[in-house]
């Protein structure tokens, strides 16, 4: 089966998963806490919102779009919660 992705995108995705694995290692390494991504229900749980509230947010929520995939910065979360 053959997936089509936009150039575009899979610089994105490659980024968060360089960003991903940056992290890791930080946190092996003792510099840095463990940070989540959450999809849109475990982020609209951690905010303590409906998930549909979640969806007409959007453009007040900050999150990366894979196709049809969101994917929600637990870091970037918290700074909007406080």
């Amino acid at each position: 089966m053959d997936v089509l992705i936009r150039e575009s995108e899979l610089k994105q995705l490659l980024a968060v998963e360089r960003n991903h694995l940056l992290s890791e290692i930080r946190q092996l390494l003792g510099q840095e806490k463990p940070k989540k991504n959450f999809n849109a229900k475990q982020a609209a749980d951690f905010m303590g919102i409906s998930i549909s509230t979640l969806y007409k947010s959007l453009h007040r929520i900050p999150h990366k779009r894979f196709g049809k995939k969101l994917l929600f910065s637990q870091k970037e979360l918290e700074e909007l919660r406080n």
